[in-house]
């Protein structure tokens, strides 16, 4: 009998829901990003020697590190 899920293994689909959740998160930052840009008012983060500045920066930088920037974006946004 075939497996219902088309023979993902678990791993597979945890992995799968992982990235859709980073990548979801990812475009809302820049969606956020960009309105408070619109309105005058960007967002600018650091972490370290990273400086982020634009909705595009913040996406990417999400989107490749979730865990660091998702976090700052939101203390960032808190100062904004």
């Amino acid at each position: 009998m075939p497996h219902p899920l088309g023979g993902a293994t678990g791993a597979e689909l945890a992995l799968v829901i992982v990235v859709g959740i980073v990548f979801a998160a990812a475009t809302w930052v820049y969606t956020d990003a960009r309105m408070h840009v619109r309105r005058g008012n960007p967002i600018v983060g650091s972490a370290g020697a990273l400086h982020v500045r634009t909705p595009a920066g913040w996406f990417f930088a999400c989107l490749l590190l979730a865990e660091l920037f998702l976090p700052l974006y939101v203390d960032s946004r808190g100062m904004a």
